[in-house]
């Protein structure tokens, strides 16, 4: 249900992208670059909205080529005033194909750069800085709110 609150559901998804909340719950699972490629220095998903109290960030990266190529995400949330973003979670520089799993949440133990104890606002999105000489990042991102 791309750009509409799902009926009866607590998330709006207005990246276009077309999540769906699973059967089992209102929670969307949120595809943030699905099986792409990305070769630009900075990015940002869209704006995401949901009720829930954290997320879960799957980055799986099939294929990574370029010289000295670095990918690092961050979890952003959004001031409900003034707009203005803010990083709750940066990930260490990703350098290679593989899984990485990220998770912010409430009471959670925190490790420096994969995880922060803290409520995700109803605004976030999920930021990126890439940096290398020609570098691509083939794989996807996907996002998980947590009830």
């Amino acid at each position: 249900m791309a750009g509409s609150v799902a009926d009866g559901s607590l998330y709006k998804d207005v990246s276009g992208i077309g999540a769906e909340p699973s059967r089992d719950s209102p929670f969307p699972t949120v595809a943030v670059l699905a099986a792409g490629t990305v070769t630009t220095a900075s990015g940002n998903s869209a704006d995401f909205y949901t009720a829930g109290r954290g997320l879960d960030v799957y980055i799986d990266f099939t294929a990574v080529s370029g010289t000295s190529p670095t990918f690092v995400a961050t979890v952003q949330g959004k001031d409900p005033v003034s707009g203005a973003y803010f990083t709750m979670l940066t990930s260490a520089s990703l350098t290679a194909g593989g899984f990485t799993h990220l998770q912010v949440a409430p009471g959670i133990a925190v490790t420096a750069n994969v995880t922060a104890s803290l409520q995700m606002p109803n605004s976030w999105r999920i930021g990126w800085t890439v940096g290398g000489t020609t570098p691509s990042f083939t794989g996807s991102i996907t996002v998980l709110p947590l009830p």
